[in-house]
């Protein structure tokens, strides 16, 4: 049976209130990518993405949708499914008591390289980078010019951080590592400390699979681009975050969530290798909402992060018309 969850504004995680629009608003289903739950830090070099801003409008308070299971995904219905990335805390911490109370089914995508403190969240060790860096940053880059800019205002930082970010994105994933660890090396930038700051261990996420609204999914291994590695290992990052996870949890992933998810991250490729799998969906992130159609294995998601803390802004998203526009 489906569930409908009841959304008050007044509750402590806003963004599932945002995301829960008027079903009369959407003409299919929508599947949601939620960023961090906890509120967006003070700190200088943090963009509006990265986090759910404290507060959002009461316009949508008392208003209803259907929530659905990732497993029970029926494209083109009116619906919404609840997807949550990495292994984050703060899905434990500030997601998990707001689902429970409007009982309120979601799927959470576990990287299992942060689960063993294996594999860097990278992309907020470069904000350890451009903090440590004094005034100017010069990075060499392979194939390219180095980055060069100066840090010396807090306008300067971000800039060069978002210079720095898609410098890297270019790259292939050897290259890319390659830089990642270098970094990690000159700045003395310890990976680990991150992780055990913001991402559940094994022990945690066994206490987490014990809720029952909960569906599990893998997120590869190490969160690469699946899509730039050879399809040996783009097949290995799939398979294999799925049977450590059943070794760990005892619950075999039937759903897979593609890092990065762009178009350089899964494509036709890493949709054949999900089916061969025996994945049932796998989900990107690319920007849509679920049509009749789509291939199963390439499902689009709308991202709900610091950027949409407007009740209107959702209600857009989730009609599906911006996506009618591209």
């Amino acid at each position: 049976m489906r569930r409908v969850a009841r959304v008050a504004l007044a509750l402590a995680l806003p963004l599932l209130a945002a995301a829960c629009a008027s079903p009369q608003a959407a003409g299919d289903a929508a599947p949601m990518s939620f960023a961090q739950q906890k509120p967006a830090a003070d700190d200088i070099l943090k963009r509006p993405s990265d986090s759910v801003a404290p507060a959002v409008p009461g316009s949508l308070a008392g208003r209803t949708i259907r929530v659905s299971k990732v497993s029970d995904i029926r494209l083109g219905a009116r619906e919404v499914v609840l997807t949550f990335d990495d292994g984050y805390k703060d899905l434990r911490d500030h997601a998990l008591p707001v689902l429970k109370a409007h009982d309120a089914p979601f799927a959470a995508f576990i990287c299992t390289g942060f689960a063993d403190r294996a594999a860097p969240l990278w992309w907020l060790d470069l904000e350890d980078v451009v903090q440590r860096a004094g005034d100017m940053l010069e990075i060499a880059m392979p194939h390219g010019l180095p980055v060069s800019a100066s840090l010396r205002s807090t306008a300067e930082k971000q800039a060069a951080l978002r210079t720095l970010y898609w410098r890297l994105r270019a790259l292939d994933e050897p290259a890319f590592r390659q830089v990642i660890g270098g970094l990690q090396y000159r700045y003395q930038i310890e990976p680990t400390r991150r992780l055990n700051d913001l991402c559940l261990e094994w022990s945690e996420l066994e206490a987490l699979v014990t809720e029952p609204l909960l569906t599990l999914g893998a997120h590869s291994m190490t969160h690469p681009r699946i899509g730039l590695l050879p399809i040996e290992d783009a097949e290995r990052e799939m398979r294999v975050s799925r049977d450590t996870i059943a070794a760990h949890l005892g619950i075999t992933p039937k759903h897979f969530c593609y890092p990065v998810g762009d178009q350089t991250a899964a494509g036709a490729r890493e949709a054949e290798i999900a089916r061969r799998l025996g994945y049932v969906t796998a989900l990107t992130t690319r920007p849509g909402v679920l049509r009749e159609g789509l291939d199963m294995q390439l499902l689009p998601r709308i991202s709900v992060n610091g950027l949409f803390q407007n009740p209107s802004y959702l209600r857009a998203l989730i009609s599906g018309v911006p996506f009618m526009l591209r």
